[in-house]
């Protein structure tokens, strides 16, 4: 018996997946068969061309956005720091994921006029939207104070990408994952953020008032 055709087409897809990231576009349609188990001509019957395969490879799987609906289903009920902590480990996952399909894809030299075609709306702004909605709904139930949850959200979401391009781009980073994100959560929620001392702050508001 046969294999139903949206079980081939994920292992087709999977199989292309890993040779593409691993040899780049100049990786054969032939070996990408042969790993996934089924004739070339399948391949061909259900991707155009070869660059149709390779672009519907690098889009990011559904299940990479678990933490969206983890997200959505706690407010009000998750402890706010597991919440983010989760939240924060779920945007690290889908960036490590996206990371190298994105660098393959520039790489391949296949015209792509809208990236949003293949990664749907930018992570970036998507993720913070997300976090966004989820301080307003907490702030409404009385369990987060927070000045500007907009501004909140993006510089969350945008030290979790700073944190991803330089594991990828340049193989560092500052401190584990773990450490990274429980400091992050904390200076967000937790009121963990530097200051000036007060003597400082002093000294400054005195010439701030002698310009004016």
């Amino acid at each position: 018996m046969s294999r139903p055709i949206e079980i081939e087409d994920e292992i087709i897809l999977n199989s292309a997946r890993r040779i593409f990231l691993k040899h780049g576009f100049k990786a054969s349609t032939s070996s990408i068969a042969k790993n996934a188990r089924v004739s070339e001509g399948s391949i061909f019957k259900r991707f155009r061309t070869k660059a149709d395969l390779f672009v519907a490879a690098m889009q990011a799987e559904e299940r990479d956005q678990e933490w969206i609906l983890n997200l959505q289903s706690g407010t009000g009920q998750t402890p706010i720091r597991e919440a983010l902590y989760q939240a924060a480990f779920g945007i690290i996952r889908h960036l490590n994921t996206l990371m190298p399909r994105i660098m393959a894809l520039k790489a391949s030299g296949i015209p792509v006029p809208d990236m949003r075609k293949v990664f749907g709306k930018a992570p970036a702004i998507a993720h913070a939207r997300v976090i966004h909605d989820y301080f307003q709904a907490e702030i409404k139930q009385g369990r987060l104070q927070m000045s500007d949850p907009d501004i909140h959200a993006h510089a969350l979401v945008g030290a979790l990408g700073h944190y991803t391009i330089c594991q990828h781009l340049f193989a560092y980073a500052p401190v584990s994952e773990e450490k990274y994100i429980q400091e992050l959560v904390e200076i967000h929620v937790g009121g963990k953020i530097t200051g000036l001392a007060p003597e400082k702050t002093a000294r400054l508001h005195s010439r701030l008032k002698i310009r004016l």
